[in-house]
């Protein structure tokens, strides 16, 4: 299997836990933090069962008379929780209640994990662990109950850790009075396993929790970025992507030739619209954009400028090879019958218009952009009047694309190249603030 194959498969797969986790209810999710509660209490317990069984072992490292005290109190946190967590469908639709129960959780959780980190020792990690489980409950409960009681817990282990400075010792589970160095190294031994037990297992915990709202952040951000820059109906790029992906393009990489743009229009399209119906309108454009994004090269960018029609960016392409890229698209278009449903194929023709963007002009953006980008708002001002200058390229070929559609349809039709005097009104790339260190010269432009 490909690494792609696997990135992908891992992407569905997180995709897919995401929205379970986004369909849950409320009261599903705090049945689960209950359910979490319960299940690091048990593992409390075990410990301490253990410990008692093997206390002939132990006695010299582990306080018998609080551990018992500890073991009565995990039962009951135990049961308490187990009780409360059962009660949550019966509270469900009532909206205070179910509040306030969610709260008694929360509470009972922090006076059982209080008083664990005062036995077991705060100073240990297993305290801090403890103290960074309110990242699972940001996930799973109110974030505003979270946080005030996060603020009591820490309020709580502060005072846990400086009270002793002033009126004595706590109680504790570790002995420290030992007979000799062999037994000392024992004791720390032992507590160093106990640590172990009970702390690395909710570490990963919550190291996996937070992976997973990363990857859910990620993820998030990413469907989001799609769904502004590609057309949801032919799945390639939208105007704003495509304008996004050109200025990238264009500012960021080294180009050595014109860039071309071909508009394209598809021929009497609304006529398919009224006949077929527009779910066969539909479909005719989704695979018009396929086959237009098979045919075209690998470095060009084609979108959907709107309507039926599409815009495509060739990068470092002549207007002459653009020309023929368009001949080819548009004899393809025609040889290829369009399936609108099952029973019918409709041979398509389309209009095309072609305007190219000169070299020197390239340049010379390229050089602005670099001036900018370390100052954010003239990289704003920038960016803006950038796709002011495409719409110019963009009109040229909108121009050529009427007259193809004047003298008859399914042509291409060519327009001037685009120089940089027909660039001077936006302020970037004329005479504006932005370029007052560069000048016509500097930038080696050629305007005719």
């Amino acid at each position: 299997m490909t690494r792609s194959k696997r990135l992908t498969i891992y992407t569905a797969l997180n995709s897919k836990a995401l929205r379970i986790i986004d369909d849950w209810s409320k009261t599903d999710k705090v049945t689960l933090m209950g359910r979490l509660m319960i299940y690091e209490a048990l593992t409390h317990w075990l410990w301490m069962v253990f410990v008692i069984f093997k206390m002939t072992s132990f006695d010299l490292f582990v306080d018998p008379y609080y551990l018992v005290v500890l073991l009565i109190g995990c039962t009951i946190f135990i049961f308490a929780i187990w009780v409360l967590n059962d009660q949550i469908p019966k509270i469900k639709p009532y909206k205070n209640r179910f509040i306030h129960h969610q709260m008694t959780m929360l509470v009972a959780y922090i006076t059982y994990i209080s008083g664990f980190i005062l036995l077991i020792g705060q100073d240990s990690f297993v305290s801090g662990i403890c103290i960074l489980s309110v990242v699972v409950g940001l996930l799973l409960v109110d974030r505003q109950i979270i946080w005030r009681l996060f603020l009591v817990q820490c309020v709580i282990t502060i005072a846990l850790t400086l009270l002793p400075y002033w009126i004595g010792e706590f109680p504790s589970l570790r002995q420290t009075t030992f007979a000799n160095n062999d037994v000392l190294e024992e004791s720390r031994f032992f507590w160093r396993l106990s640590y172990l037990y009970l702390g690395l297992p909710k570490a990963m915990a919550i190291v996996f929790t937070v992976r997973k709202l990363l990857d859910g952040i990620q993820y998030r951000k990413q469907l989001i970025r799609y769904k502004a820059e590609y057309d949801e109906l032919t799945k390639i790029r939208n105007r704003r992507g495509l304008f996004e992906i050109t200025r990238r393009s264009l500012c960021l990489e080294v180009n050595r030739y014109d860039c071309s743009f071909i508009l394209i229009d598809l021929d009497h399209f609304k006529q398919v619209n009224d006949v077929y119906g527009h779910l066969a309108g539909d479909k005719m454009l989704y695979q018009v954009a396929q086959l237009f994004k098979n045919i075209l090269p690998d470095s060009a960018k084609i979108g959907r400028y709107g309507g039926e029609e599409f815009l495509a960016v060739l990068p470092n392409t002549s207007s002459e090879a653009a020309l023929k890229i368009a001949h080819h698209l548009r004899t393809e278009l025609a040889c290829k019958p369009i399936d609108v449903d099952e029973n019918n194929a409709i041979a398509m023709t389309s209009s095309f218009g072609v305007a190219s963007l000169h070299i020197d002009c390239i340049d010379f953006i390229y050089k602005v952009h670099q001036r900018v980008l370390s100052q954010h708002q003239l990289q704003q001002q920038f960016n803006l009047e950038f796709i002011e200058m495409l719409k110019v390229v963009v009109d040229q070929a909108d121009q050529a694309l009427y007259d193809a559609k004047y003298q008859g349809r399914n042509r291409v039709m060519v327009s001037p190249v685009v120089y940089f005097d027909k660039l001077q009104h936006l302020g970037s790339f004329g005479s504006g603030v932005l370029i007052e260190p560069l000048d016509q010269e500097d930038a080696g432009l050629n305007v005719p």
